[in-house]
């Protein structure tokens, strides 16, 4: 874990990555922060960076201001609240389970609670992306042997900002798992079909070697990335009207009581279905851009636009093509 009773120096060294008060006890905390330590961050990490992790928060000092160590604290803290946000809230003694509340502080309203509550889940997971981001940048050996460096130096579309280029999903990682299971179907079950198989295992094979940086095989990717993730939105956005990790919204502007406030309406299926169909327009061009530098750059690999396979000549034939 990247926190601890030596350091926590009277809760400062948690107030340094979330907002808190000094009161702020590490005995009442290290629990949940160990269960949102091992859930979320070692899983990902794997076990000989989450060891090389603990041992330079072990040798941190705060003139050091090591990254990683913030970044994984940031996630840590965040998640940890998020994940265990109503058993803070109360006290469980020999009487049962009551809810703590002072003189001085009263509990939230469930609005507030609810709010409060997803702006912890963003930062946690906002924050571990960018712990990622910044290992798979950094020259940490153990990094290579993670899950998710395993996962992501392979992958098509590796992260939330990659999505983010094509995408206005404001790098969130919670909207990057949403999307992660169509982002995997699009690529094994469809872009076989639209680039080739062949082309296709080249590509991966010169991803795989990380041997692509500055080749065609890079304006390739370029190409191919966006219509993965566009179709795999469209899909998303049909399956469950969602973009968000709440729903697909559309923002409203009504008067309110404290003058013009901004209202989030859960789409309706008409708009979230003409959300989709414009995402598949969109990869449709991108596949175009594809099909014309494949024939252009990789011609042995090249069998034809996947959008021209039913355009077929029935002149002087006696079956046809109908679609």
């Amino acid at each position: 874990m990247v926190f601890s009773l030596e350091k926590w120096n009277n809760g400062r060294e948690f107030q340094h990555v979330i907002k808190s008060s000094a009161a702020v006890d590490f005995n009442s905390f290290e629990p949940v922060l160990r269960e949102a330590f091992d859930l979320f961050i070692r899983p990902v990490l794997g076990e000989d960076m989450t060891q090389r992790l603990i041992k330079e928060y072990k040798e941190d000092t705060p003139d050091k201001c090591n990254p990683i160590i913030y970044l994984a604290q940031r996630a840590n803290a965040n998640l940890a609240i998020w994940y265990n946000f109503y058993e803070l809230t109360v006290i469980l003694s020999g009487s049962g389970i009551q809810k703590a509340e002072t003189g001085d502080y009263k509990g939230l309203y469930k609005y507030q609670e609810r709010q409060l509550r997803e702006n912890y889940k963003t930062k946690g997971f906002n924050a571990l992306d960018d712990l990622l981001l910044y290992l798979e940048q950094s020259s940490y050996p153990e990094y290579r042997k993670s899950p998710a460096w395993l996962s992501r130096s392979t992958a098509i579309v590796p992260g939330a900002d990659t999505v983010q280029k094509y995408l206005p999903i404001e790098r969130s990682r919670l909207i990057f798992l949403r999307l992660e299971p169509h982002i995997s179907f699009i690529e094994k079950a469809r872009l076989p079909g639209l680039i080739g198989e062949n082309m296709l295992a080249a590509l991966k094979e010169k991803i795989e070697k990380q041997e692509i940086e500055g080749t065609a095989f890079q304006s390739l990717l370029n190409c191919i990335r966006p219509v993965v993730i566009l179709y795999a939105a469209a899909r998303l956005v049909r399956g469950a009207g969602t973009l968000t990790d709440k729903g697909l919204y559309f923002s409203s502007v009504l008067a309110g009581m404290s003058g013009n406030d901004e209202t989030s309406i859960l789409a309706t299926k008409e708009e979230a279905e003409r959300t989709a169909k414009q995402f598949e327009t969109d990869a449709k061009e991108y596949l175009s851009l594809a099909d014309r530098f494949i024939q252009e750059h990789f011609p042995e690999y090249f069998k034809g636009k996947a959008s021209d396979a039913f355009n077929v000549d029935n002149d002087n034939r006696k079956i046809f093509w109908g679609v």
